[in-house]
C-alpha cells in the first residue's frame, strides 16, 4: 500500500461503493450506534438498509471480524469489543491489520473510521501506518494513476458527528521545512569540542558523524525541553560485528532519531508554546582502520570516561553525549532520548511495546497513559541504579560501555548508563525510551491481499443439477479451477467453465452437480446463500442470471451453513505478502506525552500531564492529579 494519497476530511461525501469502494471500520457496539443516514449516501444504491443491519447483526468479532456489503467494493468490519489494560483502547494494531486486508482494491477509496473522541489520534495513526511513504519496488514507479483514501471520522458518546477537520489535517504531513537554522557540530569538531562517544563510534565511516540540533523557542515560553534521538544510519556492530543474521535490518537503528524529528516538524506545525529541542546524534557504526577497538577509552561530553568492552553497544556512547548537550548547553527542565537501543527490550516488554525507563514515577505512569492513548504502547523497566549501575565497573575508567552480567536488567542497565552522564541526582525529568522491537515488529496480515473472488449460491432447483453462481472476479483475474462441496458420497469437485460469462466484474458461473439434493441448505426451494455463510446477495447481480434466479436467505429455521472454501491451486502463487516495515512507532507517542504543550486540542485531549483536573480513572482503580510538565 505504499505510495498512497491519505486524505483526512470533515466529510468524505457521498458516492457509489462501485465508482469509490468503501471500507466501514469500528468497535461493533460503535458501529450499531452509526444511523443510516449518516452511511446511506456511501452505500446506495448498491447496499440497501436492511443489508446494512444484516451485516452488522453477522459480525462476531474474535478478536476481529468483516463482512462484504456488495461484492469487493463495500466491506464493514468490527475491532475487538474489549482489550487488556495493557494495550491502547483504540486497538491500534488490530486497525492496521484490518485496512491492509479488508480495504476494497481501487485507485479512489473511502474509509468511515467510527469510534469515540480520545480514540481519533490512536486511530489516525494507526490508519496513515497502514499506507507507508517509503518503496522501492520497481512497480510503483511504472504506475500512471495515483491512488487515494480519503479517511472520515465519525464519532460517537458524548462528542457525536463528524469530527473537525482541523485537528486531523497535519498528522500526515511530513518533510517540509520549518525554516529553522540547525546548529551542526561534525567531524573533527566533534573531537575538539569534546563529543567522545559520536565521534568514537562514527570516526571509521565514509560519512563522518554528526551531533544536529533543531531549536524552537517561542514567546512566552515557561520551560524547555529536550528530544534527543539515536540516529546510527547503520549498525555493523563495529569491530564486535554483528552476525549474518542479526545484522539485515540495522537501517531502522536510525528509528529513535526519525521519530524525534517526525515528532518535531508535527509539533511546531500544531503550534508548540515551549522552547523545543531535537538533538540528533548521527553516526555509522563502520569497521574501518580508524574503528574503535574494544580496550580503547573515550572521554565523552560530559566529563567522564568510558572503557570500550563491546563497539555494538554504541548507541548509549551517542545518547549518552546527547543528553550531555541537552543539560548543560541547552538548560533543558526535562530531557526525553530514543533509541533502538537493546535487543534485549524486545525480551523485557514484548515487540509492540516500547520501554520506559525514567527517574520520576509520575512520567513513567504518564507515559504509560499516553501509550495506550495514542497506540505506541510502553511498558516500565525497572529503575533501580543502586542495583544495576555497578554492572558498569572499569578497572581503569569512570565504567566500561557494556554489562558483565547479561541477565541482570540489561535494557535497564543501557539506560542508567545514558543517565549517568547528567547525574542520578539532576533535578530535572530524565525519561529514556527503548523502542528496538517496536520499530521492528512484523505485521503479518490474516489473510493474503489477493484471494479467490468470493462465490453466491444464486439458483438451484432441488430437481434439476444445473447450478448458477455469481462470481466477484473484480479481486483477482484468475478465477478457481473448480468448487469443493460435501456431499453423503464425500465432497464433490465441480470444475469452473474456462470462459465465464462477464459483466461488470461479475461472472455467471453455471455448473452441473451429480447430486443437487446433497447440496447444503437447499432443498425446500430456490434459495440464495452467501460464500462463508453470509446470508447476503450481490445486489445489481439479478440482471445477469436467468429468471429462475432469486436472492433471499435461507428459509425457516435451518442456518444456513458456511459453503467451502474453494480450490486455489491455480491461483497465482506469487500472492501479495506484507513484509518488514518500519511502522514510524514514537512520533504519536512524544506528540500525546507533550500535548499539553501544545496548541492543538486533539493533543491536549490525548495527554496525561499538565492537565489540573483528574484525568480518566484507569484500570488501577486510583484518580491521577495532573500538572505542569514540571
Amino acid at each position: 500500500m505504499a505510495n498512497v494519497g491519505l486524505q483526512f476530511q470533515a466529510s468524505a461525501g457521498d458516492a457509489d461503493p462501485q465508482s469509490r469502494p468503501l471500507l466501514l471500520l469500528g468497535q461493533l457496539h460503535h458501529l450499531h450506534r452509526v444511523p443510516w443516514s449518516h452511511v446511506r449516501g456511501k452505500l446506495q444504491p448498491r447496499v440497501t438498509e436492511e443489508l446494512w443491519q444484516a451485516a452488522l447483526s453477522t459480525l462476531n468479532p474474535n478478536p476481529t471480524d468483516s463482512c462484504p456489503l456488495y461484492l469487493n467494493y463495500a466491506t464493514v468490519a468490527a475491532l475487538p469489543c474489549r482489550v487488556s489494560r495493557h494495550n491502547s483502547p483504540s486497538a491500534t494494531h488490530f486497525i492496521t491489520r484490518l485496512v491492509r486486508t479488508c480495504l476494497p482494491p481501487g485507485v479512489h477509496r473511502c474509509i468511515v473510521m467510527v469510534c469515540e473522541q480520545p480514540e481519533v489520534f490512536a486511530s489516525a495513526c494507526a490508519l496513515a501506518r497502514a499506507f507507508p511513504l517509503f518503496t522501492h519496488r520497481s512497480g510503483a514507479s511504472r504506475r500512471l494513476e495515483k491512488k487515494t483514501v480519503t479517511v472520515e471520522f465519525f464519532l460517537v458518546g458524548q462528542d457525536n458527528g463528524p469530527v473537525e477537520v482541523s485537528t486531523l489535517q497535519e498528522i500526515n504531513k511530513v518533510g517540509k521545512e520549518l525554516g529553522i537554522v540547525p546548529t551542526i557540530i561534525r567531524d573533527e569538531e566533534l573531537k575538539t569540542r569534546g563529543f567522545g562517544g559520536i565521534y568514537g563510534v562514527g570516526k571509521a565511516a565514509l560519512h563522518p558523524p554528526a551531533l544536529a540540533v533543531l531549536s524552537h523557542t517561542p514567546d512566552g515560553a515557561t520551560q524547555t525541553i529536550a528530544w534527543v534521538g539515536k540516529g546510527i544510519v547503520y549498525d555493523t556492530g563495529g569491530l564486535s560485528i554483528k552476525g549474518k543474521t542479526t545484522m539485515p535490518g540495522m537501517k531502522r537503528d536510525c528509528g529513535g532519531a526519525a521519530a524525534v524529528l517526525g515528532a518535531f516538524r508535527a509539533a511546531i506545525k500544531q503550534g508548540f508554546k515551549d522552547n523545543l529541542h531535537a538533538v540528533f546524534c548521527l553516526a555509522e557504526n563502520s569497521v574501518g582502520p580508524n574503528a574503535t577497538r574494544p580496550d580503547d577509552i573515550h572521554l565523552l561530553y560530559s566529563g567522564k570516561t568510558v572503557e570500550i568492552n563491546n563497539t555494538d553497544a554504541e548507541g548509549r556512547l551517542v545518547l549518552a553525549d546527547g543528553v550531555s548537550y541537552a543539560c548543560k548547553d541547552l538548560g533543558a527542565d526535562i530531557i526525553l532520548d530514543m533509541a533502538t537501543l537493546t535487543g534485549a527490550q524486545g525480551i523485557a516488554t514484548g515487540k509492540y511495546h516500547a520501554a520506559v525507563l525514567t527517574n520520576s514515577a509520575e512520567w513513567e505512569a504518564a507515559c504509560v497513559k499516553a501509550g495506550r492513548k495514542c497506540g505506541d504502547l510502553v511498558h516500565p523497566l525497572v529503575y533501580c541504579p543502586e542495583l544495576h549501575f555497578s554492572e558498569f565497573t572499569s578497572a581503569v575508567a569512570d565504567m566500561k560501555n557494556s554489562v558483565a552480567d547479561r541477565d541482570n536488567s540489561p535494557s535497564s542497565c543501557a539506560g542508567l548508563f545514558i543517565a549517568s552522564h547528567i547525574g542520578f541526582d539532576w533535578p530535572g525529568v530524565w525519561v529514556h525510551l527503548d523502542i528496538a522491537a517496536p520499530v521492528h515488529a512484523v505485521s503479518v496480515p490474516s489473510s493474503p491481499a489477493r484471494a479467490a473472488p468470493t462465490l453466491w449460491l444464486w439458483s438451484c432447483q432441488p430437481s434439476s443439477s444445473e447450478i448458477f453462481y455469481v462470481c466477484d472476479l473484480a479481486s483477482s483475474p484468475l478465477a478457481p479451477s473448480g468448487l469443493i462441496l460435501p456431499g453423503n458420497r464425500g465432497c464433490c469437485v465441480l470444475p469452473f467453465p474456462s470462459q465465464p460469462v462477464l459483466c461488470g466484474g461479475l461472472g455467471v458461473l453455471c455448473l452441473t452437480h451429480p447430486h443437487p439434493e446433497e447440496l447444503p441448505g437447499l432443498g425446500q426451494s430456490t434459495q440464495g446463500l452467501a460464500y462463508h455463510g453470509r446470508p447476503l446477495a450481490p445486489a445489481g447481480a439479478r440482471d445477469l442470471l436467468p429468471e429462475k434466479g432469486t436472492v433471499g436467505h435461507v428459509q425457516g429455521s435451518q442456518k444456513a451453513p458456511p459453503m467451502p472454501q474453494p480450490h486455489t491451486q491455480s491461483l497465482c502463487p506469487a500472492l501479495c505478502l506484507q513484509g518488514e516495515r518500519a511502522t514510524g512507532f514514537g512520533v504519536a507517542l512524544l506528540l500525546a506525552l507533550f500535548g499539553r504543550a501544545s496548541e492543538d486540542h486533539l493533543l491536549n485531549l490525548v495527554s496525561p500531564l499538565g492537565c489540573e483536573v483528574d484525568v480518566e480513572e484507569g484500570d488501577m482503580g486510583r484518580d491521577s492529579k495532573r500538572r505542569r510538565l514540571v
